[in-house]
């Protein structure tokens, strides 16, 4: 299990937006806010499906193990890949892996919509897992956006997350 960090809680990197798909990779559509601000709705998550080991702070296209969509499809997500420290009973301060969508507010945004009434925003988060696990998940990091998909490159798109 790696504990690299790319970045503090709270923190995104910015992804390099691209104009063609790179060699490797696979295009994801993206048809919610979960991702914003980094990838909206229309926008295509660039994916290299070479890249699977898990990083605080990233974003990596996953699938949930054994669940299929009404449509009877793999169903997959976009998400960030955190790293914390669980009091887990019985095994004391474990380093654990856990997922969480981009959309929604955060931080004192949330506390302050709440207080006014105001919040409208959803966010989701899924874990902690045990070592291997989100690992078993994860098909790929998000290693930038195409706002635009040339038609020629639609073959080269995964399913929907």
């Amino acid at each position: 299990m790696s504990a690299a960090s790319a970045t503090s809680p709270g923190e995104y990197r910015a992804l390099l937006v691209v104009d063609h798909l790179p060699a490797g990779c696979i295009a994801v559509p993206v048809r919610d806010e979960f991702c914003a601000p980094h990838i909206r709705p229309g926008e295509f998550a660039v994916v290299d499906p070479t890249d699977r080991e898990p990083v605080h702070g990233e974003l990596f296209l996953g699938a949930w193990m054994g669940r299929l969509g009404p449509d009877g499809r793999e169903r997959r997500w976009l998400a960030q890949t955190r790293m914390g420290e669980h009091d887990i009973l019985g095994r004391g301060r474990v380093h654990l892996w856990s997922i969480y969508s981009l959309g929604g507010l955060r931080g004192q945004e949330t506390i302050d919509a709440l207080h006014v009434g105001s919040w409208s925003g959803f966010a989701w988060s899924s874990g902690p897992y045990d070592d291997g696990v989100l690992e078993e998940m994860l098909l790929g990091r998000v290693v930038g956006v195409i706002l635009r998909l040339p038609a020629a490159a639609l073959g080269a798109t995964g399913a929907a997350p």
